[in-house]
């Protein structure tokens, strides 16, 4: 991103795309940075079929729903440090290597532990390229960057209303012309040549070291990490993804429990709040925005936590997916301004933080499902699912006492935003 010469995109223009080929770069680094997700997509939906071909219990279930987001959150933390010192290039090449050697594995694999371990290395796999894009954008729109990262949320948003769609069909296809046991394999399979023609398309010239910024040095990290505010906003993307991917994956498990939902109406479900999330940041990209990134999330939580509960319980399947998305719509401008207020706080620090802030929903998230993979055996899927609410809950009263902590200490907890911008 950018080479040493100084020529990289870091140095364009910041309000505009300036060359051609940082143009093509853009593009190239917006499609890697949603390119797991048909993979992570699948691994949500194919979770009723992976409990079926290799007979596991919801305990078990608690292991691998979050086997990828682990992983995930490993790699982001090395792969966000790594981004502020090392050429990108040879990075990126390794990462999609390792992804499309992980469909391949999983796809062939008899055994669970096996499928986990290779669910975990894709994780890694899109960690970092998950990360790529955000410091990438970062730095490229500094002017705003919670209506950046909106921005770019917003694309990854409408991705994840168009693939749980295409996968739920594909899945039902696989399933009744493969059996449910290989359907998956098959789609999983297939997931594979993604990467490498990603890899093949990759603008090596252009991916060198980031520019305009100087690189984190290890002996920083002590000072960053006693910083109260690093360590806030680290705990504010842990409740939110940590309960956010949660409710995710179990949603589906449990329309599967109490519905007998297919692929395809889980797909539509896996959707609902992909459309929430499009809306939501597509507001927050295009207007003026009234509360700043801490109130934002104080108050969508709050709201958010409610209709998740009342999609919990609620009584038909229709009623669940618009609950649902109801639901994530109040709670989608949760991570972007998460993202924005760390760029706004960590300026220099920009891939380090956001990595460190990404590595914490691998654990939370795991955590988190083995804690209602552990209910839901002891009693039923949708008495696990109460978890998730009551986490938005946390997380709203956290965000506003950091909020108003903030401002006793005199320091800006929101980013000025103007209009059109």
């Amino acid at each position: 991103m950018g080479g040493s010469t100084g020529r990289g995109p870091f140095n364009c223009n910041h309000t505009i795309v300036k060359t051609h080929a940082t143009l093509r770069l853009a593009i190239w680094i917006g499609v890697v940075g949603i390119s797991p997700q048909i993979v992570m997509g699948l691994y949500a939906l194919a979770g009723p079929a992976f409990q079926a071909t290799f007979h596991l219990p919801y305990d078990l279930m608690g292991l691998l729903g979050p086997a990828s987001v682990f992983g995930y959150g490993i790699a982001a933390l090395v792969g966000g440090a790594l981004l502020d010192r090392v050429r990108v290039a040879p990075l990126a090449r390794v990462v999609l290597l390792l992804a499309m050697s992980a469909c391949i594995v999983g796809g062939v694999t008899p055994w669970w532990v096996l499928l986990a371990a290779t669910m975990v290395v894709f994780g890694e796999s899109s960690g970092i390229l998950n990360i790529l894009p955000m410091v990438f954008f970062s730095d490229l729109y500094p002017e705003d960057r919670t209506r950046t990262m909106a921005r770019w949320q917003l694309v990854v948003s409408t991705a994840s209303v168009i693939m749980p769609l295409i996968i739920g069909v594909l899945l039902g296809a696989a399933a009744s012309h493969f059996g449910e046991q290989r359907g998956w394999r098959v789609i999983l399979l297939g997931c594979a040549p993604v990467f490498v023609i990603l890899l093949a398309l990759m603008p090596r010239q252009h991916l060198g070291r980031r520019t305009g910024v100087e690189p984190f040095r290890l002996k920083q990290v002590i000072p960053l990490v006693r910083s109260p505010m690093f360590l806030s906003i680290l705990i504010l993307g842990v409740l939110h993804t940590a309960a956010d991917n949660s409710a995710y994956f179990w949603i589906i498990l449990m329309v599967k429990q109490r519905f007998h939902a297919s692929p395809e109406m889980t797909g539509v479900l896996a959707s609902a709040p992909g459309v929430a999330y499009v809306l939501g940041r597509f507001l927050r990209s295009t207007l003026r925005w009234p509360l700043g990134p801490l109130p934002n999330i104080a108050l969508g939580s709050l709201v958010g936590s409610i209709v998740l509960l009342a999609a919990v319980r609620a009584p038909t399947f229709p009623t669940v997916v618009v609950l649902y998305g109801a639901a994530a719509l109040f709670i989608s401008l949760n991570w972007p301004s998460t993202l924005g207020f760390a760029g706004d706080r960590f300026p220099t620090q920009t891939g380090t933080v956001l990595g460190a802030v990404n590595a914490g929903s691998g654990p939370g998230t795991a955590l988190v499902s083995i804690a209602m993979g552990i209910v839901s055996n002891a009693s039923s899927v949708s008495t696990g699912m109460l978890i998730p609410p009551a986490m938005f809950l946390a997380l709203s009263v956290f965000a506003w006492i950091t909020h108003l902590r903030a401002r006793r200490l005199g320091e800006p907890t929101a980013t000025a935003a103007a209009p059109g911008s």
